[in-house]
């Protein structure tokens, strides 16, 4: 993998893991807004006027699968692990791509389980009233998606630098 790519997802990974501490839920009730961390929603919170969340661990995975990439791409797989001149893919370019999926796919869960307890404490059929997704949430998905990303830009390099660079010369037979 590209030196500059992989440092890229390990940016990214932190960039996740940062995120959990930043709001993922907006949630207005009586006229107050509660922002709702991932953390806080990992370990429950009290909004207050008997509102208030059961701990929900499977938030804890979210900035948990950004970490075990982070851990597994800091491995070296090699001695030359940069050397751009075998030009090959390595199985590591398929950890990232994993890891995004399961990320988004946690986001998913979580997105649709805190919209199911907000209806089921607060009873309002309209969500969109009183919730919305927060900064952490939002930039949690655009990282994963990056993440899943950048792995297919460092193979499409690859192949490019890989295959023979004969342009300008043609070797048409009439």
């Amino acid at each position: 993998m590209n030196k500059i790519i992989l440092n890229i997802i390990r940016l990214i990974c932190l960039v996740i893991v940062a995120c959990f501490f930043f709001s993922y839920f907006v949630i207005s009730c009586m006229g107050e807004e509660a922002n709702i961390s991932g953390k806080d929603a990992a370990f429950g919170f009290d909004m207050g006027n008997n509102i208030k969340s059961d701990p929900s661990p499977v938030f804890i995975f979210i900035p948990g699968v950004a970490l075990v990439v982070l851990v597994v791409m800091g491995i070296p797989s090699k001695k030359n692990e940069f050397d751009t001149s075998k030009k090959k893919i390595s199985g590591k370019n398929y950890i990232p791509i994993i890891g995004s999926i399961i990320g988004l796919v946690l986001l998913i869960i979580v997105y649709n389980k805190s919209i199911g307890e907000v209806k089921k404490q607060i009873g309002v059929r309209d969500i969109s009233e009183v919730f919305r997704t927060g900064i952490g949430f939002r930039a949690s998905v655009v990282a994963y998606i990056f993440m899943f990303v950048l792995p297919f830009v460092d193979m499409i390099l690859i192949k490019l630098k890989s295959s023979p660079q004969n342009y300008g010369q043609t070797d048409l037979k009439r």
